[in-house]
């Protein structure tokens, strides 16, 4: 039996939940067993728990994308999808950066792509506070504007620094953002789906009332 718009819309946000607690709960614990020096294999199941739910709230987003693209027109389109796909830059930067001494070169290295991703942060947030008037976007926006200074400054205090002082600023950035990033994703999903719904049920509703009419 098929389900219904409604339990569908249910089933989402309760899954979108479930995903949440579990990177509030991942993320958190994986940093601090590391800190602490724990067991290697502990973090290992955080950070793999942690990986897995972030990959499926990715694909969540990539489909609500696809509506947010629809709706935005084609000037904007792929935009949202962009922002998405660029999430492989961070996610591969801290493994990288934790396997390897490269430092300031690394972070050199990833510097623009990083830039890339906050540049279409910035326009997928203004796209989706434009499109669905929730000021939640708007602060993400503005965030992510903040962060396209903060990292060059972040780089070149690191620079500044060499050879005397260890390369700090711009990794405790990353991860510091980026922490607080996934966590927020998991919990803001949910949210953005419940919004393109409402703004797709008004949408139709206006055809539907300019046809009657």
């Amino acid at each position: 039996m098929s389900l219904s718009d409604g339990e569908r819309a249910g089933t989402f946000i309760l899954n979108s939940i479930i995903l949440a607690i579990v990177l509030i709960v991942a993320i958190p614990s994986g940093l601090i067993n590391g800190a602490l020096d724990g067991p290697y294999s502990l973090s290992l199941a955080f950070w793999a728990l942690a990986g897995a739910a972030i990959f499926i709230v990715l694909i969540r987003a990539y489909n609500i994308g696809t509506k947010i693209d629809k709706i935005s027109g084609t000037k904007r389109k792929h935009t949202v999808h962009a922002h998405i796909l660029l999430h492989a830059i961070p996610l591969t930067y801290f493994p990288v950066a934790s396997g390897v001494a490269a430092g300031r070169a690394l972070d050199a290295i990833y510097l623009i792509p990083i830039v890339l991703f906050f540049i279409t942060g910035v326009r997928t947030w203004k796209i989706c506070y434009q499109i669905l008037g929730t000021k939640l976007y708007r602060l993400f926006q503005l965030g992510n504007m903040q962060m396209l200074v903060f990292l060059p400054v972040s780089l070149a205090i690191d620079l500044a620094g060499w050879p005397t002082q260890e390369a700090k600023a711009f990794y405790s950035l990353m991860l510091g953002y980026f922490t607080v990033h996934f966590i927020l994703t998991g919990i803001t999903i949910p949210l953005l789906g419940r919004d393109v719904r409402r703004h797709e049920a008004a949408s139709s509703a206006r055809v539907h009332s300019d046809a009657a009419s």
